[in-house]
């Protein structure tokens, strides 16, 4: 559980500079139940979207997408030295491909985010 309370502290401290209060909201309520873990740790092909409905009506800038797959980058990476900085050093690499191809500033945006 101590995992959990760091991951949700270091989310809600992040509110509102990089996500919306509603993203915290539905972030806090899926981190209160296991199942969410559990899927975040194994995978699972049948998600349950029931508990992220709301989700779906938000609109989200892609700076805000950028920051929340940050967090998420930043979550992935600490689970293991091997991978330390793994996410965002690919984030990067691919962006300067993208960059290097002529994509758009909005295209290399795209990029970094997937």
């Amino acid at each position: 559980m101590q995992q959990v309370e760091k991951i949700t502290r270091l989310t809600n401290k992040h509110t509102p500079a990089y996500f919306a209060p509603e993203i915290e909201t539905v972030f806090n309520e899926l981190a209160k139940k296991e199942s969410f873990w559990f899927e975040l740790e194994f995978g699972s092909d049948a998600v349950e979207t029931k508990e992220v409905r709301s989700v779906d009506r938000l609109l989200l800038s892609h700076e805000e997408i950028k920051q929340l797959a940050l967090i998420f980058a930043e979550i992935i990476d600490r689970k293991s030295p091997f991978t330390r900085t793994h996410s965002q050093g690919i984030a990067r690499m691919a962006t300067k491909v993208a960059e290097a191809f002529g994509f758009s500033q909005h295209e290399c945006l795209q990029v970094e985010i997937a």
